[in-house]
């Protein structure tokens, strides 16, 4: 009778393994940790920055609003003004200013529902609105009037965009931070690109040290001397590289939601858990062509060459391609011409804009179809992996 009585998992080798593995996967958790809360910091300043912008083009707005309010107080004689329109219920003088604007503008139209929509900007932000009319009443008084120096008209809609231009910022740039949703922009990075850096790496030492560094440095032999199987060592070995993803990533994931909690005050949990489930499946996918080629090669160098070099090549394809994004190109520091790079990794795979409508009215399931990809592929890399190690000659 055969002494090889273990054909499909070992409890023994899989102990060993979680032992060996257990300060790498402690590290990698830190890491994973750490990153997912600077990066809900780093969202929430982008989030209070993308504010501050709102609310100057609020003040742009309200300034608009004003002009036409101050206008209409010298032709007629009459005394609007922001607190009269706050405290008093008749509005009728004031859609007569908006009417008399519109009727000699091409421009979008003033409205009463447009003013208070533009208050209701100016009050929720972390400056007084009595500032800004103070400000205005200075500004104002140079409405008419022309520049010492260049002998143009110093008109009242440009001078927002100067007072934008000496801090800084442009008017385009106003515009595309308006139109940007950080939020979005920040977690697809992470959950894309920056969030896998940590699991590759995870995956890429540990695929290496299952298989083929224990037959290079010949601790294979005494393994298979038990009554072990191959069978049950290529299976227990995937199990591990399959489940100890999953538990740092579902670690992750609720310190995720906790940090998501405590900055933001919510937090759409099965978002996140769709998230976390995407960069899992993309994780597996590469680590089924870490253990492919863990299986396949018997000398540890050449399988940590070409399932790490491969593995590595997906995350600088991606590094890469996130510089060839609309978000970028659009802000100005991105190319157009790198987004090829996206169509070179398996990450593109996952797309985690679509995740992201997860909680809103119209949920793009688009993200489905490569999602089931990836996991198809890790799937076959662990089942070809597995068959190649079972038949293949060991220099045991």
């Amino acid at each position: 009778m055969s002494k090889k009585t273990t054909s499909i998992f070992s409890g023994p080798l899989m102990k060993q393994t979680c032992r060996a593995n257990l300060l790498l996967c402690i590290v990698i958790l830190a890491v994973m940790c750490l990153m997912a809360n600077v990066t809900n910091y780093a969202m929430s300043i982008m989030a209070t920055e993308s504010k501050e912008s709102t609310s100057e083009a609020a003040q742009e707005e309200l300034y608009k609003y004003m002009f036409v309010i101050a206008s209409y107080n010298e032709v007629r004689g009459s005394d609007l003004s922001y607190d009269d329109f706050l405290s008093s219920t008749d509005r009728e003088e004031y859609e007569n200013a908006f009417d008399m604007y519109n009727a000699s503008q091409n421009e979008d139209e003033l409205t009463l529902s447009g003013f208070e929509r533009v208050i209701e900007k100016v009050e929720g932000s972390d400056t007084e609105a009595e500032t800004y009319i103070r400000q205005f009443e200075y500004a104002y008084a140079l409405a008419g009037e022309k520049g010492c120096f260049s002998g143009d008209e110093l008109k009242l809609d440009e001078f927002m965009e100067v007072m934008l231009a000496s801090a800084g910022i442009a008017q385009e740039d106003l515009e595309r931070m308006q139109d940007m949703d950080f939020t979005i922009f920040f977690n697809k990075i992470y959950f894309t690109v920056i969030g896998m850096l940590p699991t590759f790496v995870l995956v890429i030492i540990t695929a290496n040290s299952l298989i083929a560094a224990q037959v290079d440095k010949g601790s294979m032999a005494y393994i298979l001397s038990t009554p072990t199987k191959r069978s049950a060592v290529a299976a227990t070995q995937a199990l591990y590289m399959i489940f100890a993803p999953l538990v740092l990533l579902c670690i992750a994931c609720l310190v995720r939601c906790g940090s998501t909690k405590i900055l933001f005050g919510e937090v759409n949990v099965p978002r996140t858990a769709v998230l976390f489930l995407g960069m899992y499946l993309v994780t597996e996918a590469a680590a089924g062509i870490c253990y492919f080629c863990s299986c396949i090669f018997n000398q540890s160098t050449r399988a940590l060459a070409v399932g790490g070099g491969i593995t590595l090549w997906f995350f600088l394809a991606a590094l890469l391609g996130m510089f060839g994004s609309r978000d970028l190109v659009d802000m100005g520091i991105g190319a157009e011409v790198l987004g090829v790079f996206n169509k070179l990794t398996i990450i593109s795979l996952f797309d985690a804009e679509a995740v992201q409508t997860i909680g809103t009215a119209s949920v793009d399931i688009g993200f489905i179809p490569g999602m089931i990809i990836l996991g198809v592929a890790a799937l076959v890399c662990y089942i070809a992996g597995g068959v190649k190690f079972c038949r293949k000659d060991l220099p045991l």
